[in-house]
Order: C-alpha cells, then structure tokens, then sequence
C-alpha cells in the first residue's frame, strides 16, 4: 500500500489499495470473469490456491441470497472436485457462497479468502468466509443508444473496462492529466511535465481503449503542471489526493489555451464533450481547487473559446461541482462574473441541482441543462459521520437517488466507481489509522473482482430501461408506494416499490396490459395472476403498463433528494427570540439572562457513535443585538469536558454558531465560527465568512481564519460550561446593526460532544451546520425588545 500524509487533515491518504492476499489454504475460484454468469448458464467454481488438507473427503458450498436466505447447498465429493462445483440457478439476482471442506468425522472448515491490510502503526486481517456472484438475465440493447449512462475511469486497466461493460455502460469520463495533479499516477498520463513537450502515451490508450469497444467519451481536463503554476513550492504537498502546486490556475493563460488547442486537435474525431476542472470550489471546499473563482472565471472562458475555435460543435462543461456550502458560494461568485456564458451543460457531482438552480433564480439567471458527470451512488466513506450502509440499503437509496435525477431532468449520469477503492469492511480500520479512503465500486477489489448487488441492480435497470430513461409522472398504488413512469428504450416502464406495507401482485395488475412483465430489481420475473405478496425496500418493473389507467392516478411529489426531507424537516421552523439590547458589559463578567430569553426547546440529538453509551448532555442560548455587535450565551451541561484538537475543533468539546447575513437563506451569505476550550486556550475560529462582494471591511476575518476581532470567554464550573460572545457586525458583514429596525436573525447552533473516545454526538438548535451548510434552514429568531441591564453575577454561572 503506498501512503501520503495530507497537509491539511492530517489524513493519510492512498490512490490505489494494495493490500496482500493472505488466503491460507484452497479456495474456490469462478471460472467466470469477475463471477458474472448469464442467467441460463451454468455456475461453476473450481478448486485454486493451495492442495486440498488430507482427510477432507468432500466439498460443501450453501448458495444464499443477498438478504442471507438459504437458496440452495450443494456437496461435491473429494474425488470429483477437480471437475468444479456447479450449480443451475432457476433465477437471475445477485448471489453469495460459502464453500467449506467436509472432514472425515463430518466437521466443516471454512475455504475463507483473506486478505491484509496495513496502516502506518498497524496491521489487520480480514478473512471473507463468502463470495459474491451475478446470474444476469441480460437481453441486448438496443443498436441506436443515447449513452446515457456511464461511469468514471481513472486509469487504463483493461478488466476495468470490462467490469463496465458487463454491467451494460456505453459512457465514460476519463481525465487529460495537463500536470501531475494526482497521487498514485502513472507517469506516462501526465501529458506535459516539461514544457512544450507533449507525452500522449497513457490517454492515447484510455482513449484506444474505451473507444474500439463501444464506449462514448467524455473528458475532463485538470491539473496545472509545476512549471506553469503559481506556486512551484507546493510541489509535492499532498492535501488528501491532489498534489497542491497542481490545483491553482496557470500564471500564464496562454500555455493553458496552447495545451487545449493541441488536446482537441489530436482526439476530436473521438471526443466532442470537454469538462474544465474537477470540483472548483471556495478555498478550503476542494482539494481540487486552491486558487480563487476570479482565476477560474479566466480559467473556463479561456478553454470555452479555444475549444470551439478547435471544435465549434463541442459541449464544454465546467468543472464538476458538489453539493456543499463551499460550491453553492463558488457558483454564486462565478454567476456575478457571467460565468454562464462559457460553458453549454451545467455539470454536478450529486444527484440533486435544485440549489444551483435556486442560485441561478436568485442571480437572475436561466438554468443550463444538467448531467451529472460524477455520482457517487453507493459511496460509503471514513469521514462521513452517519453508519455504514449495507449493501441493500445502498441499493435502494441508489435507485431512489437515479430516479430523483431523471424527475430533476438530468439527461446523463456517471457512476463513481466501477471498483472498490478500499472495500467497505476495511473502513473501520481505516478510520480508526486515520488513512483517507472510500468504497464505492460496484466491484470488490480484494481479494479479486466480484459483484456486488448494486452492480446486479443496476444492470438489471440498464436491461428493463434499454439504456434509456425519461420521467414522465410520478404517483401513488398505495399511500406508502411510490410509482414512477419512465419513458424507455422499450417503451413506458412503470418503476415501484415500498418502504414499510407490502404490496401485493394484485395491486399492480390494474395496471398492467397483456403484453407486461413483471420483474424485481434483481431480473427475477413474478407472475401477475399469483396473489403474491412483494417485497418492501425493493423495487419492481412492469413493462408496457396501462397508460390510460395511469393517466387516471393523480400526480404526487415524495420522491425528493435527502437534502430537501432534510429542509422539510427543519421546515417546522425552529423559531425563537433575541432581545435589542447586550446580554452582559462585557465577555468577561457572567450576567444574569432572563428565563424567557434562553432558547430551551427545540434542540434535537444528532448521535454519531452508535456503540457510546448515552450522555446526558444539554444545552440553552441566548442572544442579544446592539451596537457592540451580537451577543451571544450558550450553557453547556456536561459531566465530561474534552478538547484536545488543534484544528479540528469540532471534533471535541465545542460550540458552532452560524449567522445568515444576508438574510436570504442563499449559500454564500452565511458567517460560522467555532468555540473551544482547550487545556491551553480559549478558541475563537472563523469557518466561513459570508460574501463580501469585492468590498474590504474593516474589522473582518476571512473564512478559515482566526476570528481576530470576536470576544470570547469560555468557563468550566461543575459540570457546566459558559461560552459568552460578542461578535462585532463587522465579522457579519454584510448584515449591520440597527437599533430601529424589526429585523429578524437566522441563525443555528451545534453543541459538539466528546467524552473521551471520538465525537459522540452534537445537539443542534435548528439545520444548517451538522449535516450540510445550509442557511435556508437555519432557526429564525424574532426581536422581543430592550433587555433589562445585564447583572453582574460573579457566583456559580449557571446559578439563577
């Protein structure tokens, strides 16, 4: 495994797995491609790795679903094993066997594949007693494809392309290295490390590749090389997988135009679709992207008119954004500069462009089309705080979030990745040694290539679809159903499952005609006239459905990203007050806060860690408004205080505090800080700074900073601790004070908890902080009037 320490988390971080087979003895090994069967054929295993133990006298493997049911077990004898074990399955789906040797006294012992793993100061096993395998019911595509779906490919491996084919993809993204921006590259991808010289060995045979088997191309163009970036010594600083001397627009534009001029000559007859960068964002937002949206606004109008000067029929795209505060304030920026005008197709890294739209609306500006050029559909990771996924609940937010792509009228999706990067049981490990990984293959990488059931359920959908998917309406069976029509390759498709109740096969035949076929997501046909019940959490196919019975059926809206249930949660909106007027002299003097003034309810428990026992911590606020700036009370009850970051913050005992100070719930407007205390300071650290459109404030932190001019006193008495704060409106600018004024606050609060073990769990008044920054959700708090004079109480800070 090769390793690099990241600058900026403290993260290792490593391109591509290498860890060790370890498999102690013989094993069982498909003798299919990536275990990838066509329903029909037969399933056969043979013995590998090492001789079979004396007095085994027989070999056992049990079939079972990929809910755990028992399918089928079948035992082959010692003497005839070296003709494989073989079964005949009567459906199609995703499958996983278990093969043991039976011993002379009737005893079993697992033909377990293993593996290792090794970190910097540690080393653990992981020993896999099942293997996955697809029986697929494939039928061919057909001849005229639209290319709609595709995935993304980061190097020029030939099984990698198969696995893709496999699954029935005709897309793919590849990437044109200007420089050597990324750890773990082969050096003959980097097309121009030394000026004017041109290496096109390793696009050459992506590009060789992928296109003599079928696959339509779409490029992305990133990395600045060392000798035309502003900052040659950054060079090899790692910050999570990008060298940060790469990730900066070129000094001088024109070796940028030269490069682009000489990629389009040389590849347009084989590639029309060009996408400028990966993930621009604000400083701080993407390791991608260090340098400031002004130099990418010259960035993407430079490529935009050389690429159509070379290619006049070209779709340029720009860089491929995400769903975070840090992209929302980046595009906001780049639409004040008609950054719109330099690119054909609004590309995205997520499955939902609704903010960008509102963005859009809000700058007056029309929505381009959209495609999603980077989804990261079953993507499970080391710094995402929610649980590990398994694989069926994976597969149905997949399906649910490609679905809410075509409802959002994205015409093209790439799936992020074909091949597990770490695979998903060594995440643990990987989090507890601080190594920067993720799982988002529909593949297994160790011990060897091997499905897993997203790949089966996305090839099933790419074979009912043809390839092709359109919404067209989307309505209720039944209150808990959801039914989606698709127009596809093949005609209208009706797309539905459940969640909770169990449809039955008699619902759905209302809905059908004499030429429909009723299939779950796996390809297993169920016959309409059975009386069966369905299955919840999985979805279901009815070709050429009755459309005049659908047309009956009224419109509903439930199918919507997780990000907009998140907002109609918060929608109940968290309300509260603030007085005009201070809450005490002075940070440093404890005062008196009236009971009606502190925000008690409405505090909700966002747990982090499920296996932590439960802590009893709680907490209140207060604030107040007045020409000193915004003043600020939070009481914390804690029996244990335990901070000993250094930068993160947030990861131990802490308070976030975010202002809207637009007042308009867009990304971009919004100011956040965190406060600690440390065993060796108070901590005053300004995460985000709301957009100062080109004016210089005085008295002002920038984002990602020491919040210079914040007051700040934090307290520890008994098992309470006081944070008194006074912000000065400079470091909200632009919101300003005004005494007169009825003016409403939106603000949000996150009580960050660690007892000693990690980050437990926060306590959050209102949205916006913990799960996304986001100020359309932050609490609204409403003025109440003149304070009484704050008190000084120099007794206990709790007492009242």
């Amino acid at each position: 495994m090769t390793l690099w320490m990241s600058w900026s988390t403290g993260y290792l971080v490593h391109a591509i797995e290498k860890s060790e087979d370890i498999t102690p003895g013989a094993y069982m090994a498909a003798d299919k491609f990536a275990s990838w069967w066509k329903f029909g054929d037969q399933v056969k295993f043979v013995i590998a790795g090492k001789p079979l133990p004396t007095g085994v006298t027989a070999i056992k493997g049990v079939v079972t679903d990929g809910w755990e049911s028992e399918i089928a077990t079948i035992t082959v004898s010692a003497a005839d094993i070296g003709k494989g074990w073989t079964w005949m399955p009567k459906e199609p789906g995703y499958y996983e066997v278990e093969f043991m040797t039976v011993n002379q006294d009737g005893s079993t012992t697992s033909m377990a594949r293993a593996y290792r793993m090794k970190a910097k100061d540690a080393v653990r096993d992981f020993v896999l007693k099942k293997q996955g395998f697809a029986v697929v019911d494939n039928k061919p595509f057909p001849k005229q494809s639209d290319h709609q779906f595709g995935v993304c490919t980061y190097n020029s491996w030939k099984a990698d392309m198969q696995l893709s084919s496999l699954i029935g993809f005709d897309l793919v993204r590849i990437t044109a290295h200007w420089g050597p921006d990324g750890c773990g590259m082969v050096p003959d991808e980097v097309i121009e490390g030394t000026k004017g010289t041109y290496n096109w060995v390793g696009l050459d045979r992506m590009v060789k590749l992928y296109s003599e088997n079928g696959f339509k191309l779409y490029c992305q163009v990133i990395g600045t090389p060392y000798w035309a970036s502003p900052h040659p010594e950054e060079k090899g600083i790692i910050d999570i997988c990008i060298d940060k001397a790469t990730a900066y627009a070129p000094v001088d534009m024109s070796d940028w135009e030269r490069f682009l001029d000489a990629l389009v000559a040389r590849y347009k007859d084989r590639i029309t679709d060009w996408e400028i960068w990966n993930e621009p964002a604000m400083p701080g937002g993407s390791c991608y992207w260090s340098d400031t949206p002004e130099n990418y606004a010259k960035l993407i109008k430079s490529a935009y008119s050389t690429i159509k000067k070379q290619q006049p029929e070209s779709t340029v795209y720009n860089g491929g954004v995400g769903n975070n505060f840090f992209y929302h304030a980046f595009y906001k920026k780049l639409l004040l500069m008609d950054v719109d005008k330099y690119f054909d197709v609004f590309s995205i890294h997520g499955a939902w462009p609704e903010p960008f739209r509102n963005i859009d609306k809000y700058s007056k500006k029309r929505s381009k089309p959209a495609i999603n050029t980077e989804w990261h559909a079953i993507l499970q990771g080391n710094m995402q705080s929610s649980p590990i996924l398994t694989d069926t609940n994976l597969s149905l937010r997949m399906m649910k979030e490609l679905l809410f792509q075509f409802k959002q009228g994205l015409t093209k999706t790439m799936m992020f990745e074909i091949r597990n990067l770490t695979d998903k049981e060594a995440i643990p490990f990987c989090i507890e040694n601080k190594i920067f990984t993720h799982s988002a293959g529909f593949f297994r990488r160790v011990p060897q290539a091997e499905p897993r059931l997203p790949s089966v359920i996305m090839a099933q959908f790419l074979s009912a679809t043809g390839r092709k998917a359109k919404f067209i309406k989307e309505f209720q069976i039944t209150n808990d159903s959801t039914a989606i029509i698709l127009e596809t390759a093949y005609g209208n498709t009706l797309v539905f499952w459940t969640e909770k109740e169990a449809l039955n096969t008699k619902d759905i035949k209302e809905f059908s005609t004499a030429q429909s076929v009723l299939t779950d997501w796996e390809g297993k046909s169920i016959g309409l006239s059975e009386n069966k019940p369905l299955k919840i959490k999985r979805v279901y196919y009815l070709s050429a459905p009755a459309m005049d019975r659908v047309d009956k059926m009224a419109n509903v809206d439930k199918l919507i990203s997780p990000k907009i249930i998140e907002k109609i949660k918060s929608k109940t909106k968290t309300t509260g007050q603030f007085v005009n007027g201070s809450l005490f002299d002075s940070v440093e003097k404890p005062s008196q806060i009236a009971e009606n003034i502190w925000l008690k309810n409405d505090w909700r428990t966002k747990e982090l860690k499920k296996d932590q026992q439960a802590s009893n911590i709680s907490a209140k606020a207060a604030f107040g408004s007045n020409s000193k700036g915004l003043d600020i009370v939070v009481e914390v009850k804690d029996g244990v205080h335990f901070q000993n970051e250094s930068s993160a913050w947030w990861n131990g005992d802490s308070v976030q505090i975010a202002v809207d100070c637009e007042n308009a719930g867009i990304p971009g407007g919004n100011a956040e800080f965190v406060f600690a205390l440390t065993k060796n300071e108070t901590v005053a650290w300004k995460i985000l700074a709301a957009d100062v459109y080109g004016n210089i404030p005085t008295q002002w932190s920038p984002n990602n900073a020491i919040a210079k001019y914040v007051q700040t006193n934090i307290s520890r008495n008994g098992d309470i601790t006081r944070y008194q704060i006074r912000i000065p409106w400079t470091e909200l600018y632009p919101l300003i004070y005004d005494s007169q004024a009825e003016k409403e606050l939106r603000v949000a609060i996150v009580v960050n908890n660690n007892n000693g073990e990690g980050r437990a769990e926060y306590l959050a008044w209102a949205s916006g902080i913990g799960e996304e920054k986001d100020p359309s959700v932050y609490g609204l708090l409403k003025p109440i009037g003149e304070s009484e004079p704050p008190t000084s109480n120099s007794a206990n800070p709790t007492k009242k």
